[in-house]
């Protein structure tokens, strides 16, 4: 991975910004490809003989103890053609900073998984005899009474779709409230539940 940027020789890199720092004018005269002195191009060597044995021994990739879920840590090569600051040696300015996602996907399980976590398809029942029984369909349903999308049941297509047919058809019934879940009988409502 560190190969590609220094297996060409370093004396051949322009510095492209003026620096106080020792090591960059040591290293190179400012705008040209000539070294300042015949120390720092042996400096440079070394160092760059030091590099390619360190990229040589660990070919293994970063882990790290107690960090994130994943077995390795993705981390962006250097580019050959970039100039490198100090910073850029450590390993969070590395790693790719991926966001996890925000919502849950639009899209439901696949197949097998699906069928795994579908207990209306393991155990062969169809939703549609359900029409009469809000409390097995309250599950399905969010707080507003809307049928909740297949990324959220887990349900198969078909259990899916015959789901939201027995919901619809319970609201027209008359048997669960159009734009809410149905109140179990004795359950002491959400909003009077903090002053007891």
């Amino acid at each position: 991975m560190f190969r590609s940027v220094f297996h060409r020789p370093l004396q051949n890199l322009r510095v492209r910004w003026i620096s106080t720092s020792p090591v960059a004018r040591n290293a190179t005269a400012f705008g040209t490809g000539a070294p300042a002195n015949k120390n720092a191009s042996g400096a440079m060597k070394e160092a760059s003989k030091f590099l390619d044995s360190v990229a040589a021994e660990s070919p293994a990739p970063i882990r790290i103890e107690g960090g994130p879920s994943q077995d390795t840590l993705s981390v962006r090569p250097f580019a050959s053609t970039s100039i490198i600051r100090p910073y850029e040696f450590t390993l969070k300015s590395r790693q790719n900073h991926f966001s996890p996602f925000k919502r849950p996907p639009r899209v439901g399980p696949p197949r097998d998984e699906a069928r795994q976590r579908d207990y209306f398809h393991q155990l062969n029942l169809n939703p549609v005899d359900y029409a009469c029984h809000p409390g097995v369909l309250n599950h399905f349903m969010s707080p507003m009474g809307k049928i909740n999308s297949r990324s959220i049941t887990s349900l198969t297509r078909k259990s899916q779709r015959r789901l939201g047919k027995a919901i619809r058809r319970s609201k027209k019934m008359g048997i669960m409230p159009t734009f809410s879940l149905r109140r179990q009988q004795g359950a002491i409502p959400s909003t009077y539940a903090g002053a007891m």
